[in-house]
């Protein structure tokens, strides 16, 4: 479910299961601008290599995207692709928050070491909008995860208070 304001103030809930990085936001994002004003953001150092990994090949499966001919993709993605610590203090227009992990017993030591101040920093980034990527089986449990559910309440009030509603659709898989 995405919800905003006329503002642009939006955020996904929770409950949608991505296997991987939506291309379609990254594409729309760089039909825009050669470097969009966009983070992708992970607790965890090896999700971001993945990320990376991902979009490199998706590139090059794609070589006529907007991504692949992009003179600034590689910049970008040195930039705006990290872990919270790099963007504390920083803003982006959007942030793609990727949780990382599937529900299991492999995952839950990891899940243990993000902590409620790591959430928060990653969802107060985006200023207009926040994309948030995992399962919500793996992380549902963590009380800190309720930082997330707190965010998209408040831009859910937002829209609420002005009326509008950019749009809204269920997603699942």
């Amino acid at each position: 479910k995405v919800t905003g304001t006329k503002d642009g103030i939006t955020a996904t809930q929770m409950d949608i299961k991505v296997d991987g990085l939506s291309y379609e936001i990254l594409e729309r994002a760089f039909a825009k601008k050669s470097y969009p004003d966009l983070y992708v953001i992970s607790p965890f150092r090896t999700v971001i290599d993945g990320v990376k990994k991902e979009i490199n090949a998706y590139c090059r499966k794609h070589p006529e995207s907007h991504m692949a001919i992009s003179k600034n993709r590689e910049a970008w993605m040195k930039e705006s692709i990290d872990t919270v610590h790099k963007f504390q203090g920083k803003e982006a227009g959007e942030v793609i928050f990727v949780l990382g992990c599937e529900a299991g017993t492999q995952s839950e030591g990891a899940i243990k070491l993000v902590n409620r101040n790591l959430i928060n920093v990653a969802v107060t980034r985006a200023q207009h909008r926040l994309y948030v990527i995992g399962d919500k089986d793996a992380w549902n449990w963590k009380p800190c995860m309720q930082v997330v559910e707190t965010r998209i309440e408040e831009f859910e009030d937002i829209q609420g208070k002005e009326g509008k509603q950019i749009s809204s659709g269920e997603n699942s898989k």
